[in-house]
């Protein structure tokens, strides 16, 4: 696997290379795109003769495929519940094919199991038990696959000749106005692809895609030593310093403090890794050791890596609600910083969604502008952060904390300050830091409890003490709705004060802004639009005054529309916070907004019977 990285870094990322006069001929380009055109793994056959392509070359292969720069790095997740007619065949059975080249062939793909917590299955590794049945396609289960190794051609027999194997399930690609790529699920066809985006060693401690590698501490995932790209003129250079997590917080009592830092206190241990060709997802256990010893407070998730991105998904416990309560009941005046420091980024720009000017950027020179200055003045990214390392590589942010700067969810923040962090500064030189220099140095930080969100937490009722989807407390909350009595007069002290100040003043408003921030957040087990529409007409339907909510009422309007409706509730499972990381060539012409506006409009998966098809 190593090997064949290797050979193709220069490739990959479609773009990401540059060179001095380009030392691949454009014939040689046409051969390899129309290669590719029939097969991805044209890529690794490939990789040795357009290493040195230039950026204009590269530029015209991802055109040349009908793609832009987000739509090539961008991987299609189905769920095992769109998968009707494949549901029970055993997953090693199963397998997929696209039209390439007017034949039919198989591209890289995997299926990821999980438990019922939503966290990723590793036999042996994963606590808790599998969700639906263990090796068998289920609900629960993720298709997932690179949208650009779809096919342009629809499956026609007559034309394609027959699939090796049962055609199962059609999964028709859908983009805006862009031609519709295609997929197919088939039984009992052993070919598999030799494509192969990502690896990770937890025994020696290293990520690898075919555009980067990354090494850190097989006992800490947070200890990363090294990033550096595998493409371009600075191919190898370590552009990476540290991360470094701090909490400083009085216990109790202001005075009394305590420190805690990623360094010495937090730690995310990995346990295993799901592997597959598309992305490899690491199972972690992320604990606070106090004075060497490991604490009770732990949390299980895990990190998705792909090729050119990483997904974090911060899952929403309701059950560690009361523990929550307790541990924040016990802070004072808590300060909290997250700083990512880069290292050798001389040349490369940055900004975030909240300050962005396209004519103004961070310029990364070792010395802060006026722009760089105010940058740190900035309450939160917005939607999304950006840098060009101006190295044929960009790293793209996504925010996806449900909390939208004046936003409804934000109003519940007063009595914390919130606040950006940027630096630029050659000489900058601290503890946290292994290099001289900060070039740059981006972060955030928080200080001050959000009096509301206290309150809010103190009303919460007790939930079970585990919860293995959100439907249960739904339920349970519609049977008894003045179990949330105390909730509702501690979320409408607030929203009192919106109505008064005519921000929020009546129940479209009130709606829309839930939805709002709600909407940053992902949930499993329902379609998003039939969730929004259940929220949304429930309190419509509900709600006269907006300082006077009654959120039982709310859940039993949502429980009546949703029976009215054969929207079975009780399937919704989990929720998390996607923090999301892109490493895109380049965001396109229309700059970050345009790649943002992709992001928010991605492909969409549309699986359709194998009997729809077409002479099969």
């Amino acid at each position: 696997m190593k090997t064949s990285l290797l050979t193709l870094a220069g490739l990959m990322l479609a773009g990401n290379v540059i060179a001095g006069p380009a030392s691949v001929s454009d014939e040689v380009m046409e051969r390899f795109i129309n290669a590719y055109r029939d097969d991805p793994a044209a890529l690794i056959r490939h990789a040795p003769l357009i290493r040195h392509a230039s950026v204009a070359q590269m530029h015209h292969t991802i055109s040349s495929l009908g793609l832009t720069h987000f739509t090539y790095l961008y991987p299609i997740i189905v769920s095992g519940a769109e998968l009707e007619a494949a549901r029970d065949i055993p997953l090693e059975r199963l397998s997929l094919v696209a039209v390439r080249g007017g034949k039919v062939i198989p591209i890289p793909f995997q299926i990821d199991e999980f438990n019922r917590d939503g966290l990723i299955w590793i036999d042996g590794e994963t606590p808790g038990k599998a969700a639906g049945k263990q090796g068998m396609l289920d609900d629960y289960d993720e298709l997932v696959f690179m949208y650009r190794d779809g096919g342009s051609e629809r499956y026609d027999a007559s034309r394609h000749g027959a699939i090796n194997g049962s055609l199962i399930q059609e999964i028709r690609l859908e983009n805006g106005d862009t031609a519709a790529r295609y997929a197919y699920v088939v039984q009992d066809d052993p070919a598999r692809s030799a494509a192969n985006y990502v690896d990770i060693s937890l025994e020696e401690g290293w990520i690898e895609s075919t555009v980067m590698r990354m090494r850190f501490d097989k006992r800490n995932l947070l200890g990363i030593d090294h990033v550096e790209s595998l493409v371009g003129p600075h191919a190898g250079e370590n552009v990476f310093d540290n991360i470094h997590i701090s909490l400083s917080t009085g216990i109790l009592n202001p005075n009394l403090r305590f420190s805690l830092d990623s360094e010495d206190n937090i730690r995310a241990v990995p346990r295993g890794v799901a592997r597959g060709p598309v992305r490899n997802t690491v199972l972690l256990k992320v604990r606070v050791w106090y004075l060497g010893m490991p604490t009770i407070v732990s949390q299980d998730i895990h990190v998705h890596f792909y090729e050119q991105g990483a997904v974090i998904p911060i899952p929403f416990a309701i059950s560690s609600i009361g523990s929550l309560r307790h541990f924040i009941s016990l802070l004072r005046e808590p300060r909290f910083e997250l700083n990512v420091d880069f290292h050798q980024l001389d040349g490369a720009n940055v900004t975030f969604d909240s300050v962005y000017r396209p004519d103004t950027r961070g310029d990364v020179d070792g010395w802060m502008t006026d722009f760089e200055v105010g940058m740190n003045y900035a309450r939160m990214p917005g939607n999304w952060l950006h840098l060009d390392s101006q190295r044929g590589w960009q790293m793209f942010f996504v925010n996806g904390m449900p909390l939208v700067e004046g936003g409804l969810f934000d109003q519940f923040m007063e009595g914390s300050e919130l606040g950006m962090v940027y630096r630029d500064d050659r000489e900058l030189q601290d503890d946290t830091m292994r290099y001289t220099g900060a070039l740059p140095r981006l972060g955030f930080r928080l200080s001050g409890m959000p009096a509301p969100v206290m309150d809010l937490l103190a009303a919460s009722p007790k939930m079970p003490r585990h919860i293995t989807t959100l439907g249960r407390p739904l339920s349970g909350s519609v049977k008894d709705p003045d179990r949330l009595k105390r909730y509702d007069e501690a979320a409408n002290r607030m929203l009192a004060r919106l109505k008064a100040r005519g921000l929020i003043t009546s129940a479209d408003q009130l709606a829309e802004a839930f939805i709002t921030d709600m909407g940053r957040m992902q949930f499993s087990g329902l379609p998003r639009a039939q969730l929004n529409s259940l929220i949304t007409d429930a309190i419509r339907i509900t709600v006269s005054d907006v300082a006077q909510v009654r959120h039982g009422e709310i859940l039993a309007t949502m429980a009546k529309l949703a029976a009215d409706r054969g929207i079975a509730l009780k399937q919704l499972r989990h929720a998390h916070i996607n923090m999301v990381l892109w490493f895109p060539d380049a965001t396109g012409s229309a700059g970050p907004q345009g790649f943002f506006r992709e992001i928010s409009t991605p492909p969409r998966a549309v699986a359709n019977p194998a009997t729809e098809l077409v002479n099969q």
